[in-house]
């Protein structure tokens, strides 16, 4: 814009120092008397004249380069600002996906953290629990011995007691055998006598 602004000024001013001499040429057009100085001047006026429509025909032709130019720049521009208004609507758009990812770090952190206290309380427990079921064990090792001891007591005093029982039958039938066996010598000795 500055540029076109420029050569406008520039022709305007050329415009106007044509002007001053054609005004300047047409003043010693009047005073001349002679018909030479005459068709001199008239040839001059018409050289300055061709000159000027030269100029001012390069005049319109440079400002119609201009204002193409300008034109593009303008579309140029507004390309730009669209590109630039799609590009600051993105970094708003990635602005907000990283805000929402975030929060959803902090909760991920947040969630594990109260996974990762979970896991110490459950191991915790099961630490509880494997002592206890320790303990259990250890208890159940000790009450198999002892019960194995009382069944080895047990069966001691059973055999015992079976001995003693086959002892007591033992006699019981000596006893019932010696008394049997007098009892028929008795018989056999008391019809015989």
């Amino acid at each position: 814009k500055r540029a076109l602004r420029e050569q406008c000024a520039a022709l305007d001013k050329s415009n106007k120092a044509l002007a001053e001499e054609k005004g300047q040429l047409k003043e010693e057009l009047l005073h001349k008397d002679d018909s030479e100085g005459k068709a001199a001047l008239a040839e001059k006026l018409q050289e300055a004249n061709g000159e000027l429509k030269e100029e001012v025909m390069q005049s319109y032709k440079e400002n119609a380069r201009i204002a193409q130019e300008l034109a593009a720049k303008v579309n140029e521009l507004t390309v730009l600002r669209e590109e630039q208004d799609k590009a600051t609507t993105e970094i708003d758009k990635l602005g907000l996906t990283v805000g929402e990812l975030g929060e959803r770090n902090k909760d991920l952190l947040t969630q594990l953290e109260d996974e990762k206290n979970s896991c110490r309380v459950l191991k915790v427990e099961l630490d509880t629990l494997i002592e206890e079921k320790q303990t259990v064990e250890s208890r159940l090792e000790g009450s198999q011995v002892e019960n194995r001891k009382l069944i080895e007591m047990l069966l001691e005093m059973k055999e015992k007691e079976a001995e003693r029982m086959n002892a007591a039958n033992d006699y019981y039938d000596n006893v019932v055998s010696n008394a049997n066996l007098q009892a028929q010598r008795r018989l056999s000795g008391g019809g015989g006598g």
